[in-house]
């Protein structure tokens, strides 16, 4: 499974598609099945982190995430918005952007949480993502609207099938099914040279927003390599 994410950001979509085939993948089986960083409040265990109250402190979710959400059918956003952020009091994110946000993440509601490490969503759209870049989207389409119906409550991809109108459609499901999981949408759009399109309007301003293209590393792992 790990092999194949590799694979697909490495751009070797045949040999995504093998290892793919190798692991878990199963359209029939439940979307969360995968891997999973166990967590317990218990004694001599260790507490998910990210189990913060969604009301207080600097759990915000970015307010791009509810204005980029599609509509289901009834109107309502995304299921996975829904499912994964909830509304806070709005305050300042303390940047220097003024960034404000009403947005509180419900990921990981209990210290008992897992994260999950790949799950078989990702697998799915691993496969898209493959086939897309194969120029395959006879094969792509249904593994995009499979996540699409199943965890978002989204109606069918009836956009245009050409391979950057499917890699755009298949991003945005990429960034809903994984958000909160592992930085998955800011690696996507940085391997496809997208980066532009995570900036948005929604601050008062200056200065304008800053999408790094690289991650600093931080001081721990950097002294003992001096």
């Amino acid at each position: 499974a790990l092999r194949a994410r590799v694979a697909v950001y490495r751009g070797d979509y045949a040999g995504a598609l093998v290892a793919l085939s190798e692991s878990f993948i199963n359209t029939g089986a439940p979307l969360d099945l995968g891997v999973y960083m166990d967590f317990s409040a218990g004694p001599g265990d260790f507490a998910n982190p990210l189990a913060i109250s969604p009301l207080v402190g600097e759990n915000f979710g970015h307010p791009s995430l509810r204005t980029g959400a599609q509509l289901q059918p009834s109107g309502e956003p995304d299921q996975r918005f829904l499912d994964k952020l909830i509304t806070r009091p709005q305050r300042s994110a303390g940047t220097p952007q003024l960034l404000t946000s009403d947005l509180g993440w419900i990921r990981y509601p209990s210290p008992n949480s897992p994260i999950p490490l790949i799950k078989n969503e990702e697998l799915i759209l691993l496969r898209a993502e493959a086939n897309i870049g194969l120029n395959n989207p006879v094969s792509a389409v249904p593994d995009i609207d499979l996540v699409r119906t199943t965890s978002g409550g989204l109606a069918p991809y009836a956009g245009a099938v050409d391979q950057p109108s499917l890699l755009t459609e298949l991003l945005y499901n990429k960034r809903y099914s994984l958000m909160y999981e592992g930085g998955h949408s800011w690696i996507d759009h940085r391997r496809y040279g997208r980066l532009a399109d995570l900036a948005t309007n929604e601050r008062p301003g200056p200065p304008p927003d800053v999408i790094f293209t690289t991650l600093p590393i931080p001081t721990a792992e950097v002294l003992p390599r001096q």
